[in-house]
């Protein structure tokens, strides 16, 4: 609960740095991330999942990250997002 409590917290401060006619809104789930993920698309009837990804290399590739996961297993459309400072790293 207190870490539910202190995520809800912080997607309240950045939520404020979204333009209003762009926020449908936040949630919070506890759980697995990528079924989570997925049961809240379901139950928001949502047509667009988009996720961030770390772009991570090597043994988590091959196991998969969350947002391949969600990818592979999504029953709607997804849009993987990368961060532009880190791919420049790479």
């Amino acid at each position: 609960a207190l870490l539910q409590r202190q995520a809800e917290a912080a997607l309240a401060v950045l939520a404020k740095t979204v333009p209003a006619e762009l926020y449908a809104g936040s949630r919070v789930s506890v759980g697995n991330p990528w079924p989570s993920i997925e049961r809240a698309a379901a139950e928001e009837d949502v047509d667009l999942i988009v996720v961030g990804s770390h772009g991570y290399h090597g043994l988590d590739r091959v196991l998969g990250t969350t947002a391949a996961k969600v990818v592979n297993h999504a029953d709607r459309s997804v849009l993987v997002v990368r961060d532009p400072a880190r791919l420049a790293r790479t």
